[in-house]
């Protein structure tokens, strides 16, 4: 088994990398009209059952699930859910081999972190350091972080999670791609689901949905929701036209991020409030000041986001 020493002081414990590739997964949601989207999934409870964000799987029509530890795949159907805290249980149509992940109530601001999945949609499974933020009360919720206003804009048409979700505040970031990636401790037990942030994650403003919330899922009688969300923002889920380029415009004083495959496929989607900004893009040939996308766009669908912040360019 590999072993990663985390030291901490004069401790260290041992960290094991095999145990996230026995139980992490790669979920790939598809709709109707709509180019396939990704994030992160885990065992949980049964080696059958995944738990992801809601986001990530809610209005599939299909579900796919990948796991790069068994080298093997299998479809699946969606169970259960906690729309208040963004969360899901699917659930495979055979078993393909994964371990389930143990979960932890304890989640110490001053220790180290994982959090396991796929960031960028990269090719292998990668795990990142995490920290979770400090803060006076005891419990978060997700207005602590997000001003009514603010939500109404990102998340108000969506209603989920909602602004009295109990959150785990991060503070360092999280990515497009880790919408449902587990978080784990030095034990390799869960403390948290990576679900969403605002600016790309890239400001510290980001939130994970604690671990102890998953004692209330298998209970909850909620059904799915039907339709994917319309908003093109806030989580961290990945999909293909999130590698695209990304401008962000300027708007009083917010900056709304715009996604597509060229400057010239921005130009084309553009919303008449939008066009003079992108016709001086393309006609200068090059980015803007705050260009937010890695180059080498991606041939995804054009998606056009108003919102100030953005995780994604669209919420499976």
């Amino acid at each position: 088994m590999k072993v990663a020493l985390v030291c901490l002081g004069l401790v260290c414990a041992a960290a094991s990398e095999d145990k996230p590739g026995e139980s992490v997964v790669l979920i790939t949601c598809t709709a109707k009209d709509e180019g396939p989207s990704h994030g992160t999934g885990f065992a949980w409870n049964k080696p059958t059952y995944i738990v992801t964000a809601l986001h990530v799987v809610a209005g599939c029509d299909g579900l796919e699930v990948s796991s790069e530890g068994s080298h093997s795949g299998a479809s699946a159907h969606f169970l259960k859910a906690i729309k208040a805290s963004d969360l899901a249980v699917i659930e495979l149509d055979k078993t393909i081999g994964l371990k389930p992940l143990e979960v932890s109530g304890q989640a110490p601001p001053d220790k180290q972190y994982v959090i396991w999945g796929y960031p960028k949609l990269v090719i292998k499974m990668q795990g990142d350091d995490l920290r979770f933020s400090h803060v006076r009360d005891a419990r978060s919720t997700l207005s602590d972080v997000m001003p009514d206003k603010t939500y109404k804009e990102l998340l108000g048409p969506a209603g989920y999670p909602t602004l009295d979700a109990v959150i785990l505040r991060v503070g360092s970031t999280l990515q497009p791609g880790h919408s449902g990636a587990p978080i784990l401790d030095s034990k390799d037990k869960v403390v948290g689901i990576g679900d969403g942030g605002l600016y790309e994650g890239v400001k510290g403003i980001n939130w994970a949905i604690p671990a102890t919330t998953l004692s209330l899922l298998m209970q909850s009688t909620e059904g799915k929701p039907t339709s994917r969300p319309k908003l093109a923002v806030q989580f961290s889920a990945q999909s293909d036209a999130s590698e695209a380029a990304g401008i962000a415009l300027e708007d009083g004083g917010k900056l709304r991020f715009v996604f597509a495959s060229s400057l010239k496929a921005i130009s084309e989607t553009a919303s008449e409030d939008e066009s003079e900004d992108v016709k001086k893009l393309v006609e200068g040939g090059g980015p803007a000041p705050h260009d937010t996308a890695e180059e080498g766009a991606g041939k995804g669908k054009p998606t056009i986001s108003k919102a100030p912040s953005s995780m994604c360019t669209k919420i499976p």
